[in-house]
Parts: structure tokens; C-alpha cells; sequence
């Protein structure tokens, strides 16, 4: 789940892209418009006759598609048409309608002219997207190796248990040779410090054991599987074991890859 929850931050840098990029697509459109109008005459020169109101009615419509291009220009292909009924004597005919096919071009010069200027959105949202993929590098980077930390933790815990079991097996054993012998050669301080020996081994195995139980414990949040969650109550015992040789590396190759590759690295190059 913390996986998934990372992962949706370079998504929505890039929704932002694709908005950004959207600005210079085709849109296709229609627009109508109907008005009514009633108003008192003021003049006879508004309608040429003795009408007491201008009745108009107008209707307008356009339909086409616009687009812009990254250079700032604007193109539209358009289709208007209209219609006029009113009582005035002026229009004629009356009624009438109206259509008109345009093309229309439009490039600035300076202003909102050139890519650079256009294209200013598109790019930061570019940038935006790749420091996303930074950061998510990188937290994914901290949290495998919190997983990582958290698995040879356990392993550690559990080889420190073994190590532990072994040293109680020993001590349980020398007491019981000093305590079979308490009656030949052995002496009560002999016995008491080994009885206090076998105390404090199987003190130090709880603690080994509670040890475990916390890594067990913060490999399964940190993995978040359901099927570990559910199973808290088995053990999880690890198959991987360390490496049985040295790596040897270059400082000057590691450098050089950590200069490549490093998350941290990478957004302060871009800003």
C-alpha cells in the first residue's frame, strides 16, 4: 500500500503534463444565441411606421473548430448563420437569415509570439514530472531499504537467539555437573554463580525473543502484505543468508555512479 500511495504522484504530475499539452489542441465547438426584443418607440425613425413597440426577434448560431498552435497562432474554421424578424420597414426582407463561412488566421508577433513562450507551461509541467520520478525514486530507494534493514534485522535477531540457546544449553549443563557434585568437590559459590549464569542466559533468550517478534513486526508493516498480517501469529524465518565473500568496489566508480543515479542529485541538476 505505501508502494502504491508513492506511486501516485508521478501519475498526477503527469495529468498535469497532458493538461498542459491540451492547450494546443483542436476544439471543436457550437454556439447558439435567440433574442426576443420588445421595446417602446422613442422615434419613428426605429421602425419607419406608426408602431408603438420594436418587436425583434434574432437568432444566431456558429459552429466550427478552433485550434492553437505552438508558435501562439490562432486558427478558426467557421460556420455562422442567423435569422431577423422584427416590424420595422427598414429590413429588407423581412424576415431574412444570414450565413457565412470563415477562415480565420491569426499569428502575434511579439507578444504570446514564438515556441519558447507557448510551450512555458508544457515545459514546467515536463520538469514537474521528472522531479516527481526523483522523489519517487528515492522514496522507494528509502523504503526497500528499510525492508531490507528490517529482513537482516530479523535474521540478526534470530541468529542472536541461537548464539543465546546455545550459551543456556551450557550453562544448564555446567550447573548440573557443579550441582551433581556438591556433595565431592564443587563449592556452594560455585553452584550459585552458575544457577546465576543460567538465570541471566534465559533472561537475555527472552529479551533475544522479543527482539525477533519486533522485527517480525516491522517487516510486516513495512511490506504491508495482507497475507503476513493475517498470519501474525507464524514465524517468519529467512532463507537468504549473507554473502560468503567481500565486494570489492571503486571509489571512483561509486562516485561516478552515485553522481549519475542518486535521487537527491538529479532534481537540484534540473532547478
Amino acid at each position: 500500500p505505501l508502494v502504491q500511495g508513492i506511486l501516485t504522484e508521478p501519475m498526477i504530475r503527469r495529468n498535469d503534463l497532458v493538461i498542459a499539452d491540451a492547450e494546443f489542441d483542436s476544439l471543436a465547438f457550437v454556439e447558439a444565441k435567440f433574442a426576443d426584443t420588445n421595446d417602446p418607440i422613442g422615434s419613428r425613425l426605429t421602425t419607419g411606421n406608426n408602431a408603438d413597440r420594436f418587436r425583434d426577434e434574432t437568432f444566431s448560431s456558429e459552429a466550427g473548430l478552433r485550434k492553437k498552435t505552438r508558435r501562439g497562432a490562432s486558427l478558426e474554421l467557421v460556420q455562422r448563420g442567423g435569422f431577423q424578424d422584427n416590424n420595422s420597414t427598414f429590413l429588407d426582407p423581412n424576415p431574412q437569415g444570414t450565413t457565412r463561412l470563415e477562415l480565420n488566421f491569426t499569428q502575434p508577433l511579439l507578444k504570446d509570439g514564438g515556441r519558447a513562450v507557448n510551450l512555458t507551461r508544457v515545459m514546467l509541467a515536463n520538469i514537474d514530472v521528472k522531479l516527481a520520478d526523483s522523489e519517487v525514486r528515492s522514496d522507494l530507494e528509502d523504503h526497500l531499504l528499510d525492508v531490507t534493514r528490517a529482513y537482516w534485522g530479523l535474521f540478526q535477531a534470530r541468529a542472536e537467539w541461537l548464539q543465546r540457546n546455545r550459551l543456556l544449553e551450557g550453562a544448564v549443563r555446567l550447573y548440573d555437573v557443579l550441582a551433581a557434585r556438591g556433595a565431592v568437590d564443587s563449592l556452594q559459590r560455585q553452584i550459585l554463580r552458575a544457577r546465576v549464569a543460567v538465570k541471566s542466559r534465559r533472561s537475555d533468550l527472552v529479551r533475544a525473543e522479543a527482539r525477533i517478534r519486533n522485527a517480525q513486526a516491522q517487516l510486516r508493516l513495512l511490506t504491508g502484505s495482507p497475507q503476513l498480517i493475517v498470519a501474525n501469529r507464524l514465524e517468519l524465518t529467512p532463507h537468504d543468508r549473507q554473502m560468503p565473500y567481500p565486494v570489492s568496489l571503486s571509489t571512483r566508480e561509486a562516485t561516478l555512479t552515485a553522481l549519475d543515479t542518486r535521487p537527491e542529485i538529479a532534481p537540484s541538476l534540473r532547478n
